[in-house]
């Protein structure tokens, strides 16, 4: 490169670094308006990028044609200076615009959650429909609860489940299950003793061992308790039936006189 081109280029330059520096005064007064122009930053911006690239170039060729070090120390600080005004000149206008970005999106959140009259009105006057659900005793639960759990569920899974089909599922589980062993007795003597409340009464069918031939029906009154684990402390809910005796005797019990083959031994 001869002397007159390698004074060409450093003309151009000049000329562009001189631009750089109008240009961030410029944008630098357009940033402390209180009123700023977002057109005019935007533009200035694109400019001084595109100096910028154009100013990488001419440096090259420029630097390349110094032999003293000196000489090119000083034009490489030089460079870096006018690269370094522009690349602050771009993050003050990008923090500006950063901010601005923002305060519309929290101006749009609060324009969202902004409720007029009419939507408030419509808010205030809407009425969620009645919903209309069964009222439940504690017995009445008690009573639905054989519906799920025990191993007779399956019996009477076609029982709609309602406090007053109870009655129809134990008469089920009667029949199917009950011939008196099956169930929870208390003596008569007992309950009174200790003052159960009677819920109701039940048929109870009382067979002997080896079939129903002998069986015997009678209606008992049917009692409810809790029962408490000590331990636990876990308390539940019990039916038994109250009846006279739990366990009589069927046959007589053997005695020495009706037994001759018995010998008794010291």
């Amino acid at each position: 490169m001869n002397t007159k081109e390698h004074k060409a280029i450093k003309v151009k330059r000049g000329l562009i670094r001189s631009s750089v520096t109008k240009l961030i005064r410029r944008t630098d007064e357009e940033l402390n308006k209180e009123d700023k122009n977002l057109d005019i930053l935007n533009d200035n911006l694109t400019v001084l990028l595109e100096h910028k690239e154009i100013l990488e170039g001419l440096d090259k060729f420029i630097e390349c044609a110094i032999n003293n070090d000196d000489e090119l120390e000083k034009e490489i600080e030089g460079s870096l200076e006018y690269t370094e005004s522009i690349v602050l000149c771009k993050s003050r206008v990008n923090r500006y615009l950063g901010k601005l970005n923002k305060l519309q999106e929290l101006s749009t959140l609060n324009l969202s959650n902004v409720t007029t009259e009419p939507e408030r009105k419509l808010k205030t006057n809407t009425k969620l429909p009645r919903i209309s659900l069964d009222k439940f005793s504690k017995e009445d639960l008690d009573d639905i609860l054989v519906f799920h759990f025990g191993p007779t569920a399956t019996a009477i899974s076609g029982l709609p489940l309602t406090p007053e089909n109870y009655r129809k599922a134990v008469d089920i589980l009667k029949d199917r299950f009950d011939t008196g062993s099956a169930r929870t007795c208390i003596t008569r003597g007992l309950g009174r003793r200790l003052g159960l409340q009677i819920t109701g009464q039940e048929e109870l069918n009382i067979t002997a061992f080896g079939g129903k031939e002998d069986a015997q029906s009678t209606i008992q009154n049917r009692v409810r308790f809790l029962l408490t684990d000590e331990n636990t402390e876990h308390t539940m809910s019990i039916e038994a039936l109250e009846i006279e005796t739990i366990c009589p005797n069927i046959m007589a019990a053997p005695t020495l006189s009706n037994c001759p083959a018995i010998k008794l031994r010291n």
